[in-house]
């Protein structure tokens, strides 16, 4: 066997990448632990769900809808969670 193995990359959910950090607009850092989808049978939707974990330790869960929204802080469209690189 060799030891040359590549890392793997960090999973990925459409355009929600799991296991990296993320910066809310207002200021908190999370990181995406799981998505995945909920089915809503009372309006026969598929919704498909974020869960991150702040650093408190708080699991917050969010439509991808959502977590993908652009939204307004100081009369400027920002996104709602961007990416810490």
């Amino acid at each position: 066997m060799s030891n040359d193995a590549t890392p793997a990359a960090p999973p990925q959910t459409g355009d929600v990448v799991l296991g990296e950090q993320f910066c809310h607009f207002k200021g908190g850092l999370y990181h995406t632990v799981a998505a995945g989808g909920a089915d809503l049978v009372s309006r026969l939707l598929l919704r498909l769900l974020v869960v991150y974990r702040g650093r408190d330790g708080r699991v917050w869960v969010r439509t991808r809808y959502g977590w993908n929204q652009t939204v307004r802080r100081d009369g400027v469209a920002v996104p709602r969670f961007e990416r810490v690189r």
